[in-house]
């Protein structure tokens, strides 16, 4: 991770890696490198004023799931930085070579979701009590800058999304068809007795990406199995 960033920004010139194993099997590298000098004004001690300059550092985080073979990364500055970083962690970490992923190519799949007789079944063991499209954003195929997004009443019913589709979408002017899902927001309530509201889960997923990693392990794995039979993840 040297190699890359320090000859073409001038920072992370030193790195030190953190690996953390999750109960539900992902392993987790935290990459801590030397961000750029910043100077700030602080009192010493004894109450002294000083100008002092510092290296903070900025983290790369990379989520490796050995069962199916999924690799999530965080590091900022987009696709450009995502790619060779996911490269130079198969070398590293797992010893292979990899050809930059397609960016034409979608990891999820999503444009099913705006069909209300397309079935969100879920597995009983989860306990799960409903499932609900909260959100979808649409783009205009030809026109990838303009978009569309619905957001459904969280306290509506689990039709509302369509009913919008059907209500807000002009299907004359811009018939489905030329419409593209790029991002989808999910709501699942599960089974409850007693008093208090019920556990819920809420997860986003674009065409490629999802942040279903930042939740909990058991509400992960939930996830995964949910998107499995949504038939959301590409086979």
């Amino acid at each position: 991770m040297t190699d890359y960033y320090w000859p073409a920004q001038l920072r992370g010139q030193h790195c030190w890696v953190e690996h953390y194993s999750r109960a539900g099997g992902t392993e987790f590298f935290f990459a801590y490198l030397d961000d750029y000098p910043n100077s700030h004004i602080v009192f010493d001690e004894a109450g002294r004023l000083q100008k002092r300059s510092d290296r903070y550092a900025f983290t790369n985080v990379f989520a490796y799931t050995p069962t199916d073979g999924t690799l999530g990364l965080y590091a900022r500055g987009g696709r450009k930085v995502i790619a060779p970083l996911q490269a130079l962690f198969c070398k590293s970490v797992l010893g292979v070579e990899v050809e930059p992923a397609d960016p034409e190519k979608a990891v999820y799949h999503l444009d099913h979701l705006t069909d209300r007789s397309v079935p969100l079944p879920t597995d009983p063991a989860d306990s799960i009590a409903e499932v609900q499209v909260r959100s979808l954003r649409f783009e205009i195929v030809g026109a990838p800058r303009r978009r569309i997004t619905l957001d459904a009443d969280p306290e509506g019913h689990r039709g509302d999304i369509y009913q919008m589709i059907e209500r807000y979408l002009n299907a004359e002017n811009l018939p489905i068809s030329k419409m593209k899902v790029v991002h989808a927001r999910f709501h699942v309530t599960f089974m409850h007795e007693g008093p208090g509201r019920p556990t819920a889960l809420t997860f986003n997923v674009s065409r490629n990406s999802c942040d279903l990693k930042s939740k909990t392990d058991d509400m992960r794995a939930i996830g995964e199995r949910c998107l499995k039979l949504w038939r959301v993840v590409n086979g």
